[in-house]
Parts: C-alpha cells; structure tokens; sequence
C-alpha cells in the first residue's frame, strides 16, 4: 500500500467504504467476504476503508474492486467472486470501465499525483512489503548456553529475552524495517526453539545459520536449495556449498594471517513459496557469521543500497518466486558493509541460473 496524503485520501477511502456498504445494501457485505475475494486480510480492506488513516490501494486491487462492484452475480447467496472478461455482459463491462477510471482519479489525488499520471507508474512495492496483510514472523536462533550473558537467565534482576537471541543486531534492523512496511500487518518474532503450529502457515523469516536456528537447515532441505551450510573443512566454522552439475563448491569466510579477526564474511538471501502454504513465502537471511546474517538483511534495508539492491534483484529475477544469492561480506574492524549486488565481484553465487 503507498503512502497518501491527507484529506485527499480519505475520499477514496469513503468511495470504497461506500461501495462494500451501500452498492448493495440488502446484501450486507461485510469486509469478511470482501477480504476473501479480493485475496487479501480484513485488516488491509479496513486501511483501505479507514477515515483517519487510509492507505491507498494498488492499482490491479481497485481493479478488482471495479470488477466485482460492476455485476450484482458478483455477490450472490452469500458468496463472492470475481467474474471474468468474457462473463460480464456490456452494460456490466461499461460499469467496470468506468467505476475503474473512478477509482484510479480517487487514487492519484490521494497519492498526490497528477491527472495525466500513468496509473502504473508508481514505485514497485518493496521486497519487505507483503500485500497481503497476513502475519509475518520472524524466527530467530538462539546462543549456545555457555556464551549466554548472565543477563540471559531468567533469575537475574536484570533479565532480559533477547539476551538469549542470536544476530540481535540483524532483528533489531529487520523488525523494525518489516513493521514500517507493512502497518497493518501483524508481525512478530520469536525462537526458533519457541515456533508456534499456526506459524507454518504464514509467511517466515528465518535469521541466522543450521548452528544457532536448526529451522534453516530443515526448510532449506525442504526447499531444495542448491546451496547447503556444513562446518568448515577444518570444523572451525560454518561453510557454504553448492550443487553444481554433481561438483560441489566452497565459499568460505575471510580472515586475517593470525586468524584473530574476521575481514570478509559470506551471507545468503534466499526468497521461496512456503512449502506449508503456497500462499505465504519464506525468506532466509543467513551468513557464516553474524556479519554476514546482518548483511543479508542490510541489503535491503539500507537506505543508501536497497533502492538499487532491490532494482538488481527485480531485474535479475523478474517475477520469480524462489531465487537466492549468496555475496561477499566486507569487514572492516568489525563495521559491516553493505554489499551492493550490482557489482559482480560481490555475487559468489545465485539461482536460479
């Protein structure tokens, strides 16, 4: 949903209250069996409707919205759909047309645009945004009990949860990141250890490595990564590696001649369908370390880079529903930067091919 301005968005907001309550009042349509039509959450069709707070709808939404406003089949015993093309009759179809052009003039004034504006010509939604509204959760792993801080247990008078969290760093940064991005969503973070049954079915975010959040590893089984994370030839650390043609190839984290400092790690973001609902995604932000966990997640979160980052991916991937690089890490006394995907050298590997 795109940022508006107010007054102006409210009067697309009481059009399209106006529609669910008023087209057809004897069939008392609720935001229920509209959410359901349109294929999204009754919290999005109440931001949609909301007088104090709206958020504009995008573009193919408000079509729909025209398209099942535009016959009275569209609602009938109860149950809703949308008719196609070929079922509406010409008087439906002129109604679609012109409810359509409607909506689309309601929205550009509420995003503050121009009448001959290109309907289509907003900015893409982001990688964090989940239309949808459904709840998002973000699974987290935890450290090992011999490098908890006493401040991790519960009988300490300064406990605290997260201290028991690894890549608080990368939460921190995520959490907040998701939450902008989708305000009416329900978005909520946990232990790997504490994943709820209901959380399955929604859309996941898994952060960390197999060491610390045992979950990446099953679901990345489950999703048939080309990539896979095992301890280091020396059993010092994780390591990635990839199937390729039946060979398998190495990417490994950086450090320097003593060994005592970490100069370049190696993260993974992976984007794919959820196996326990095809409706819902999951999304893998992982690395060696927790430079490169946090990486992952500044790729698209950082102000100076997600634009581009996200411009990389959208080009690269077009609309593909699972892809995934793994890139290098730059770290420079402990400060982690950024990796900017446009540039090769910092892509080590992506699918697919």
């Amino acid at each position: 949903m795109q940022p508006v301005r107010a007054p102006a968005a409210a009067a697309l907001a009481r059009r399209l209250r106006a529609l669910r309550r008023h087209e057809w009042p004897e069939r008392r349509l609720t935001q229920d069996v509209l959410a359901s039509v349109l294929g999204v959450g009754i919290s999005t069709i109440s931001a949609y409707e909301s007088p104090t707070d709206p958020k504009a709808a995008p573009v193919e939404r408000l079509d729909s919205y025209a398209r099942f406003f535009a016959s009275r089949r569209s609602y009938e015993a109860g149950v809703g759909r949308l008719l196609d093309d070929d079922d509406l009759t010409a008087e439906e179809h002129r109604r679609y047309e012109a409810l359509r052009e409607e909506l689309l003039e309601l929205r550009q004034v509420a995003l503050g645009q121009t009448p001959d504006s290109e309907p289509g010509s907003d900015q893409p939604e982001s990688f964090w945004h989940f239309p949808d509204g459904h709840p998002i959760v973000l699974l987290c792993g935890e450290l090992p009990e011999e490098e908890r801080p006493a401040s991790a247990h519960p009988r300490s008078f300064t406990y605290g949860e997260l201290y028991s969290y690894a890549d608080v760093d990368a939460l921190i940064e995520l959490y907040g990141h998701i939450r902008a991005q989708n305000p009416t969503s329900q978005v909520s973070f946990r232990t790997a250890a504490n994943m709820r049954t209901e959380d399955s079915s929604q859309h996941l975010v898994l952060l960390g490595g197999v060491a610390w959040n045992n979950k990446v590893g099953r679901l990345a089984a489950r999703l048939g990564l080309p990539v896979f994370q095992m301890l280091g030839p020396e059993g010092e650390s994780d390591v990635f590696m990839s199937r390729e043609g039946g060979e398998r190839r190495l990417f490994e984290p950086v450090m320097t001649a003593d060994g005592d400092e970490l100069v370049e790690d190696v993260g993974l973001l992976v984007r794919a369908t959820n196996p326990d609902n095809r409706g819902r995604t999951v999304t893998i932000c992982n690395g060696v370390w927790s430079a490169g966990v946090f990486a992952s997640v500044r790729v698209l979160t950082h102000a100076a880079l997600r634009v581009e980052n996200e411009e990389y991916l959208r080009s690269r991937f077009s609309d593909l529903a699972n892809f995934g690089v793994l890139f290098r890490v730059n770290v420079n006394d402990g400060i982690v930067a950024t990796p900017d995907l446009r540039i090769d050298k910092n892509r080590l590997y992506e699918w697919p091919e």
